[in-house]
């Protein structure tokens, strides 16, 4: 006996119009008749044995008198096999029960979407290895080697996966400023307004229109935990409001931006939904711009007291880009007011590739935007988020923005500048960059000027010395 006969039958394979009809199979199987009376006692000793399938009750009628029990052939296969604990306390009333093999028949509905789809799509193409829910969407991203079974797919999500009602493609990958993609319906109804419930709070959107990763749940409660009654958030790209919501709930001040019109809108529409009393200043506009403007002027006003401020950038394949726009935000003058208030702590997130460290090439490239000497007082923290794909990984990287950052006569380079100072250096070690006042960048030119003075020395020496030795050869084999 082989459990693969409890597989959907072979000749589904490689079937792209779903018929239920074709997924009918007889199986034989063991089972313990017994007579109604003495069928809770029964129970007590068969159950880890008996037969478990999906939408089959393993507990049938047999007749007025009697059920009968199905077991699992991979279990049992003779009376034997159970236990002899098990036999033995069924011995007590063995006339009124008997083992016997009978024939079921399975259907479609006895089998998951993951045992349907693995047996209906070649192997040698593989299979669906993961959807997202969204309310009732079902959202997939399929490979274009299983396009051919798309149809198939998503009929089967659709009735097995609850609470589908609707089952849609990733057509392109996430290229526009909105971070939205183009949805390819599959199966079900074209509606894509969903109600999401993530760590207690709803949120309503459109999801065709705003971005939205059920993955991120996770993430969300850890900032959401770091925020205290009386804190600050400055939430750059608030999409819909995972990060504003929770904290306003908490009585923390928020004021929420996105670029992205429409998720504000639902951003608003979820506030009233969640009954958030708190007052939340929403803004539609480029983050830059929110930084520039509506975090410098807010941020200025604060007075001295005992809370955090906070600031969050998801938005990772351009969140390190928006860092250069505070470098240099307040002037000289203002130093003393932004001494005296808590030093803000922004939340980057951003992608990395490759096989490195990924902590160590999140901190690169935060570095890289910032384009300071050093990190060692404004680095916090570097947190893995979750893995996109092989070699890519989600990061969050916690900076402080002191002082050092926020009063800044010099903004950041871009990263052109900053690749053509690279190269410079390359090429040119003992040219002196980065410096940060006039009287450091002479005393940093003395030193290297001299250093390079002692290397020419050195070689000039090394030069009268292989000159030396050349003659002293040249005698010997003249001797």
């Amino acid at each position: 006996f082989s459990m693969e006969n409890f597989l959907p039958p072979r000749e589904i394979r490689g079937m792209k119009t779903l018929n239920k009809e074709l997924f009918e199979k007889i199986v034989q199987v063991p089972c313990i008749v017994v007579e109604l009376n003495y069928l809770k006692e029964t129970l007590k000793h068969v159950k880890p044995y008996m037969l478990k399938l999906v939408n089959l009750n393993p507990v049938r009628i047999r007749n007025d008198d009697s059920k009968e029990i199905l077991l699992n052939p991979g279990i049992v296969r003779t009376y034997e096999d159970l236990k002899v604990v098990d036999r033995e306390a069924l011995s007590n009333f063995s006339d009124k029960i008997h083992f016997e093999h009978i024939n079921i028949t399975l259907n479609y509905n006895n089998w998951n979407a993951a045992e349907i789809l693995s047996s209906v799509i070649p192997k040698e193409i593989g299979t669906v290895s993961s959807y997202s829910i969204i309310g009732h969407i079902v959202h997939l991203n399929l490979k274009s080697e299983l396009f051919d079974f798309k149809n198939i797919i998503g009929q089967v999500l659709l009735d097995k996966v609850s609470p589908a009602k609707t089952v849609v493609n990733k057509m392109d990958i996430i290229e526009n400023e909105f971070r939205t993609f183009q949805l390819e319906v599959l199966a079900g109804k074209d509606d894509f307004v969903v109600e999401v419930v993530e760590n207690g709070y709803v949120f309503k959107f459109d999801f065709s229109k705003v971005y939205w990763n059920p993955r991120l749940s996770t993430e969300h409660l850890r900032i959401v935990e770091m925020l205290k009654k009386g804190d600050y958030l400055y939430d750059v790209c608030a999409g819909v409001g995972p990060f504003t919501i929770p904290a306003a709930k908490k009585g923390c001040t928020v004021l929420a931006n996105d670029l992205n019109g429409v998720a504000i809108d639902y951003l608003r529409a979820n506030l009233l939904l969640n009954k958030v009393k708190s007052p939340v200043l929403t803004t539609v506009k480029d983050a830059t711009d929110f930084i520039k403007e509506d975090f410098k002027s807010h941020f200025i006003q604060l007075k001295p007291g005992d809370y955090k401020v906070h600031i969050t950038m998801n938005l990772p394949a351009l969140a390190p880009t928006f860092l250069p726009s505070f470098k240099g935000l307040y002037s000289a003058a203002d130093a003393e007011k932004i001494a005296a208030l808590p030093v803000p702590q922004v939340y980057v997130y951003c992608f990395v590739k490759g096989d490195s460290d990924p902590s160590l090439l999140a901190v690169e490239l935060i570095a890289e935007h910032l384009n300071l000497n050093g990190l060692e007082d404004e680095l916090k923290s570097v947190t893995f988020v979750r893995n996109v794909a092989p070699n890519k990984h989600m990061m969050r990287v916690t900076i402080a923005l002191t002082p050092r950052i926020l009063i800044s006569a010099k903004r950041c380079s871009s990263p052109h500048k900053i690749q053509k100072m690279k190269n410079q250096k390359k090429n040119n070690p003992f040219k002196v960059n980065h410096v940060r006042s006039i009287k450091s960048k002479a005393k940093a030119k003395a030193y290297s000027g001299r250093l390079k003075k002692l290397i020419d020395l050195v070689k000039t020496k090394v030069e009268n010395i292989d000159n030396q030795l050349k003659n002293i050869e040249e005698i010997v084999r003249q001797t």
